[in-house]
């Protein structure tokens, strides 16, 4: 930002929108400070994208794979499989949105289609604890030990990580609890270690998470916001 003159920050903080920018000018002691901070949550958004993304796909399709051989190919319509009110009206809403581009939606178009918050809800314990995750859960999560495999502890981790994801997805803030990313990044392993372990040595390979922000980004963000904690 030392390049940046006055009248350019100032540009760019109306362009961004005063609104967008007010968390960050709130955390920081100047407008420059809070640009920068902003590029760092964008480059942290980045970061967390491939894990983030890994894990969709992976619990998506496991969920899929096992349900499909007890209820059907087209579990998620037929019938089969006990869904409560929430779920069933969100496969619909996909349904007709899916509809408008294509008058036969595939079985795979609807499960790409499904948000996150969807494959989230099937481990609410209260409602599909007795058809989903008992009767399932263990082929789900194959490789998650007996006591790491509980539908409570599971539904923890998954909605933290909804949360990050839907700011991520939504151009949110996520620099403010910083510390708790690196704790939702390392569940987000745990959870694809649990389904296949093979994942999780292909993304170790990729991911710069990790690197990034221990020897780049942790540091520098306690500069910029240390004095308003």
């Amino acid at each position: 930002m030392a390049s940046l003159t006055n009248a350019e920050i100032e540009s760019i903080c109306q362009t961004l929108s005063p609104e967008r920018l007010a968390p960050y000018l709130k955390a920081t002691k100047t407008k420059a400070d809070a640009l920068e901070l902003y590029k760092i949550n964008i480059t942290l958004c980045q970061l967390m994208y491939l894990s983030l993304n890994t894990l969709e796909i992976t619990l998506r399709n496991a969920i899929d794979r096992i349900l499909r051989k007890h209820y059907g190919e087209k579990w998620l319509t037929n019938g089969q499989f006990p869904l409560e009110d929430y779920e069933a009206e969100t496969i619909q809403k996909s349904l007709n949105k899916l509809g408008k581009r294509n008058q036969y939606p595939s079985q795979d178009q609807l499960i790409a289609d499904l948000s996150f918050g969807f494959w989230q809800s099937l481990f609410h314990k209260r409602h599909y604890d007795e058809y989903f995750w008992r009767p399932h859960g263990k082929a789900i999560f194959p490789h998650a030990k007996r006591k790491e495999r509980s539908i409570s502890i599971i539904e923890i981790k998954l909605n933290a990580v909804r949360l990050l994801r839907n700011r991520v997805s939504h151009h949110e803030p996520i620099w403010k609890r910083h510390a708790d990313l690196f704790n939702t990044w390392n569940d987000i392993y745990c959870l694809v270690g649990w389904i296949n372990p093979d994942v999780v040595t292909w993304m170790r390979q990729i991911d710069k998470f990790k690197k990034i922000y221990n020897e780049e980004l942790d540091d520098r963000l306690e500069e910029l916001i240390n004095h308003q904690e």
